[in-house]
């Protein structure tokens, strides 16, 4: 679920970044009300990643992504049937992107629930690829809509894509109701690139980490090692042995 949650997730978001500003020219924006979709777009992005992110720790990840699936095909279907009119334009672009951008963070986060730290650098290489040809298809899939339907085929393709998605996870959610975590991570908007990145933010952590023991050490304080803490250090040999292929190649 979350591999497809990675790749439709591209091809939607990546379909409306891309060619959102083609409908607008097309439905006869002006540059300021194209700036405008594009701004409700990033404001609901914006505004629902904590939300979703806090309701996800909290409940079965698997239904957080079904909900806001749904609720973006939802939307979708309402703009293609709106069209151009005004402020109700707008607000449906901002419900689409508070539920259809998080997606993919929400995506990742499901799947490192079932992962040690060793194994995330090699599955982060494969989500990457996977939103890669997601980010791929999606516009190509949407110009296709749009030269055959008009503007409005551009929501109507996002919807499609969603409405996939979420007969997908329905069908993953009968067949495996209950799904069991190795640990709970909590959730974190993911950028969107390459796996490298993984590297550097793992080994910002790290150093984080040591820089506040440090300061409790100087300060006089008994410092003991958390079980976060000792869970990294049993697994820090298969990730080192990772960065140092990686860094080979």
């Amino acid at each position: 679920m979350a591999g497809f949650g990675v790749i439709l997730s591209g091809m939607s978001a990546e379909a409306m970044w891309g060619l959102a500003p083609l409908f607008g020219h097309n439905s006869g924006f002006s540059e300021v009300g194209i700036g405008y979709l594009m701004l409700s777009l990033s404001l609901g992005a914006l505004a629902s990643q904590w939300p979703l992110g806090w309701i996800s720790d909290r409940s079965d990840r698997r239904i957080t992504i079904l909900a806001g699936a749904g609720i973006s095909a939802v939307v979708a279907g309402g703009i293609t049937l709106v069209g151009t009119t005004g402020m109700a334009l707008y607000a449906l672009t901002f419900l689409f992107g508070a539920f259809c951008m998080p997606l993919y963070s929400l995506s990742i986060a499901l799947l490192n629930d079932q992962l040690t730290h060793s194994e995330m650098v090699h599955a982060a290489s494969a989500l990457v690829v996977f939103y890669g040809i997601g980010s791929a298809a999606g516009p190509y899939g949407a110009s296709i809509f749009m030269g055959l339907l008009g503007p409005n085929g551009l929501f109507l393709f996002i919807g499609v894509v969603l409405g996939a998605f979420v007969i997908l996870s329905l069908s993953r959610l009968l067949f495996v109701p209950f799904l069991p975590r190795r640990h709970q991570e909590h959730y974190h908007p993911y950028p969107r690139t390459t796996f490298a990145a993984f590297f550097l933010l793992r080994r910002r952590s790290q150093q984080h980490r040591y820089t506040l023991r440090g300061r409790k050490k100087r300060a006089g304080h008994t410092v003991t090692p958390s079980s976060e803490e000792m869970k990294f250090s049993t697994e820090d040999s298969g990730l080192l042995q990772s960065e140092t292929e990686y860094e080979d190649t």
